[in-house]
């Protein structure tokens, strides 16, 4: 294909109606009937891996945009956030949320979670996520819906007030494990490295 041809497809290649209502309330309503397709057949050829990550991923992107995002440390700092669903072995994406600014259907990272991971229910995957997401309601919540669940976990999260004294008398090495009672249900390791590290 030359370039001409090229730049003359790409000046008219549209995905959505811009005339439909859900041009004026959805910030996405260019690309989310093809984004809906496309997570259809990520589902449908999704070669089973027990192993899930879930975790934000950044869209490269530079031009004017209202929910443009600034994520420090991540490889692409400045794009489009995305949250992730994907194997923990090959990377192959089984669902894909795209961050528009804030949503009143979810509205915090226990919500987020659930709806991305809604289609797991009752199956045997194992997912990981980092302590942005995990709680202990959360964790509870998975458990309920037998979704098995590990995460880094912030030590302000932690509902047992009086373990976080315990935790400041650690010395470097030393692993301690907990579980809830009476449920015995989840389980928390503290590592103490140069600080403590929670899951």
């Amino acid at each position: 294909m030359s370039r001409d041809d090229f730049w003359r497809i790409s000046s008219m290649f549209h995905l959505a109606d811009n005339r439909s209502s859900q041009a004026k309330s959805d910030k996405l309503h260019k690309t989310s009937n093809f984004q809906n397709i496309m997570q259809d057949k990520w589902k449908k050829y999704y070669r089973f891996s027990p192993n899930l990550n879930l975790d934000e991923a950044m869209i490269p992107f530079t031009g004017r945009l209202s929910f443009l995002q600034y994520i420090r440390g991540k490889p692409i700092p400045w794009g489009i956030k995305a949250y992730i669903l994907a194997s923990s072995s090959t990377g192959y994406i089984y669902r894909m949320h795209i961050y528009s600014g804030k949503n009143k259907d979810i509205i915090n990272t226990q919500q987020l979670v659930e709806y991305m991971v809604e289609d797991l229910s009752g199956s045997s995957y194992m997912l990981y996520i980092d302590n942005y997401y995990t709680s202990p309601k959360l964790l509870q919540s998975l458990r309920e819906k037998s979704i098995r669940c590990t995460g880094t976990l912030r030590k302000n999260r932690l509902l047992n007030k009086p373990l976080c004294a315990k935790i400041s008398t650690m010395s470097k090495g030393e692993i301690k494990f907990y579980t809830n009672e009476p449920e015995k249900n989840l389980t928390l390791a503290i590592w103490k490295d140069k600080r403590e590290v929670l899951f």
